[in-house]
């Protein structure tokens, strides 16, 4: 192998770049640098040229590693790194080796999504985390090795997120109020949640040996919400939801209504089927709402958040709300997508009317009626308020509101038929005291008493 003659650096910058332009023109030709073993230029036909390092490790194998393209890497930095590697591949590191079985390690991007297909997702958390990812972290992180990637690469991710304007402050901006969140703190938590839901996914199937997300404190403050509506504000709701043409379809308003009465989530009522009601027009008319199911060892997911069928007892004013729901239901589900407003050339987000446009016609009902930070959750707590003032048992009011007992029999033998009785009794009483208030009588408690 020929030589490139180093005796000081200056001299080594004016060997080396004469060697490469001579070779423009001529094959691929490897030169040993004097004084530098292993330190080798690789000169090519078309008058570019390497640094590498050539070695032995330490089961004898010859490796070859580059170190960098002459012109992005002086002659100086070059003699620095081998000096340096030298030192590490004298007690037993493999450089070479160690970068080759990375190309080939799983990437962040690939390991979530991994994740994304195979984890224990309900639909809706599949969606949120799927934008998360999407959005901030493959861009940032999704091409590294996924054993790579450091507390400090994911709190680089969430900053930025944080840095960015945030839709509530653009939006008050061009209204001229203040928003009550100036920044994307929310957003931040939420994607440095997913990237560490991620990781542990991955550590359990030893995919990976760390979390680099599991130290990061809490970015956003995580306050329990207290807001319940009053008597007042129930009335002044169903009045502003009685509204025909008034920034919301006769679907979308009977969807609120009908979460106010049941106490079920905005998504569970949005995307109700006409196979889950039984005996409408009967005494004890029923919705029951399917949870997960196994089936040939693949679990099918139901609709309920916690997996758990639901069973829930219709009142009569719920029961005659669902009839009228029905009322042009044409097909599998009660509330199909209003395709109308979806744009010329655009799929709708969900074959039903999507929990998303419930919660803007919420809003400017709202502000309609002058009701300030209220919500369709919000309802499930005034109904598990209202039956605990009027003294329903902890265990009648979980079934009202699908919440699965801690305890070990609740866990692995809930019954969702136990108490259908007296949670039927529990809907009623609240669907009748909603009608008092709306029709602006007193709130007397029916009473009500199991055969």
């Amino acid at each position: 192998m020929p030589r490139v003659r180093a005796n000081t650096i200056k001299d080594a910058e004016k060997s080396v770049a004469a060697t490469v332009k001579a070779a423009q023109g001529q094959p691929q030709k490897e030169w040993r640098i004097e004084g530098l073993p292993g330190l080798v230029l690789v000169t090519r036909p078309s008058g570019t040229a390497g640094f590498y390092l050539y070695y032995t490790n330490r089961y004898g194998k010859a490796q070859k590693l580059k170190l960098g393209e002459v012109g992005a890497l002086t002659f100086a930095d070059a003699k620095k790194k081998t000096r340096a590697l030298l030192v590490e591949i004298e007690n037993g590191a493999d450089p070479a080796g160690d970068r080759s079985d990375k190309r080939g390690a799983m990437t962040f991007e690939e390991m979530a999504r991994r994740f994304i297909a195979e984890g224990d997702l309900t639909d809706k958390t599949r969606a949120v985390y799927e934008a998360c990812l999407r959005k901030d972290a493959y861009p940032a992180i999704g091409h590294m090795p996924a054993d790579d990637v450091t507390e400090d690469d994911v709190m680089s991710i969430c900053r930025k997120i944080m840095a960015r304007p945030a839709k509530l402050q653009a939006a008050a901006k061009k209204a001229g109020t203040t928003p009550r969140n100036t920044d994307n703190r929310v957003q931040a938590e939420r994607t440095k949640t997913t990237i560490g839901g991620a990781y542990r996914w991955a550590k359990k199937l030893r995919l990976v040996k760390h979390n680099p997300a599991r130290d990061i404190g809490r970015l956003a403050p995580k306050v329990a919400r207290g807001r319940t509506p009053t008597d007042a504000e129930l009335k002044a709701l169903w009045a502003g939801l009685d509204e025909e043409g008034r920034g919301a379809s006769e679907k979308v308003r009977l969807i609120i209504k009908l979460a106010l009465l049941t106490g079920q989530r905005r998504d569970e009522v949005c995307g109700a089927e006409v196979s889950e009601f039984e005996g409408l027009d009967s005494d004890n008319p029923i919705w029951r709402i399917p949870g997960d199911q196994s089936t040939k060892g693949k679990v099918v997911r139901g609709r309920m958040k916690n997996g758990r069928e639901q069973v829930v007892p219709l009142s009569p004013l719920a029961a005659e709300l669902w009839r009228q729901a029905f009322e042009g239901a044409d097909g599998k589900y009660v509330f199909p997508a209003e395709l109308k407003t979806v744009k010329p050339g655009s799929e709708p987000r969900a074959p039903h009317i999507h929990g998303e446009s419930v919660t803007m016609a919420m809003r400017r009902l709202r502000e309609r009626v002058e009701i300030e930070d209220l919500t369709v959750h919000d309802f499930r707590r005034a109904i598990g308020n209202w039956l605990e003032d009027h003294e329903f048992s902890r265990e009648v009011i979980d079934r009202v509101l699908a919440h699965v007992d801690q305890s070990v029999t609740g866990k692995h033998y809930a019954n969702s038929a136990r108490r259908l009785g007296e949670v039927r009794v529990a809907l009623e009483a609240w669907a009748s005291h909603v009608e008092n208030v709306v029709s602006g009588g007193m709130d007397a408690m029916p009473l009500l008493e199991l055969d």
